[in-house]
C-alpha cells in the first residue's frame, strides 16, 4: 500500500464519526436560520433577517463538502478492509 495513502487512512481513523456529527449540525444549523430569517423578516427585524440567511447560505455551500468528505472517509474505511481482508 502506498505510504501516503496509509497515512491518510490512519488520520482518518483517528476522526471517526465526527464528520457525520458535523454534517448533521451544520443541515440543521442551515435549517434553524431560515426559520430565524423568515421570523425576523416578519417581524421586521432586516439586519437580523438578512444575518441569518447569509448564514443558511453559508451552511448551504458547506453542506456537500461535508457530504463528500464522509464518502470519502467511507471508501477509506471499505479500502482498509480489503487490505486487510487480503
Amino acid at each position: 500500500m502506498k505510504e501516503p495513502l496509509k497515512k491518510r487512512i490512519e488520520s482518518i481513523e483517528k476522526q471517526e464519526g465526527a464528520t457525520e456529527k458535523f454534517m448533521y449540525l451544520c443541515g440543521i444549523i442551515g435549517i434553524v436560520d431560515i426559520v430565524f430569517g423568515i421570523l425576523s423578516l416578519y417581524l421586521h427585524f432586516w439586519i437580523a433577517a438578512g444575518i441569518f440567511f447569509l448564514i443558511a447560505v453559508r451552511q448551504a455551500i458547506v453542506f456537500p463538502k461535508w457530504r463528500k468528505k464522509l464518502k470519502m472517509e467511507k471508501e477509506a474505511k471499505r479500502l482498509k478492509q480489503e487490505v486487510k481482508a487480503e
